[in-house]
């Protein structure tokens, strides 16, 4: 009878154990108060990895690399630039983030994008941008884009500019 006993009891533990395992973790209240970003951004705004920034500084103009570039500075040294087709602001529309800046050529509705902070730089992966107006009231919106940096790190980033 103890023999039976031993044996139901270890089952027990072995598939109480199992269980546990298998279950969904829900994640506990580590008293982060940061917002969930869902892209409905106020303008000159800018999130990365659910911090929210204010770009305290926009600037844009024609390249001598046949590209239009914007700038979005949220600080010293931080902030998102983003490379256009052509030379002149872009018009409305959805833009293709790509990671190769020889593929922002005209015809292409591609740009180059960078977030940089502390010396380093991230590129964007992939995604898409939307350009609202055009000329200096154009607005620039970025949601959720995946940027990655040479050793790996990585950075989602969302955007909303003001009209320039």
């Amino acid at each position: 009878m103890r023999k039976n006993f031993n044996t139901i009891a270890l089952l027990i533990v072995l598939l109480s154990s199992i269980i546990s395992c298998g279950k969904k973790k829900v994640k506990n209240d580590d008293g982060n108060d940061n917002p969930i970003v869902n892209c409905n951004l106020s303008n000159a705004t800018l999130v990365a990895n659910d911090t929210i920034y204010n770009i305290i500084h926009d600037t844009s103009y024609a390249t001598q690399n046949t590209t239009f570039y914007t700038e979005h500075t949220i600080g010293i040294g931080h902030g998102c630039s983003i490379e256009f087709e052509g030379l002149v602001a872009p018009v409305e529309g959805t833009y293709t983030v790509t990671p190769i800046f020889n593929e922002v050529i005209a015809g292409s509705q591609k740009v180059y994008m960078q977030y940089y902070v502390n010396g380093l730089s991230y590129n964007g992966q992939g995604g898409t941008i939307t350009v609202k107006g055009s000329g200096t009231s154009a607005i620039i919106e970025v949601c959720k884009v995946k940027f990655k940096e040479s050793f790996g790190d990585e950075k989602t980033i969302s955007l909303k500019s003001d009209s320039e």
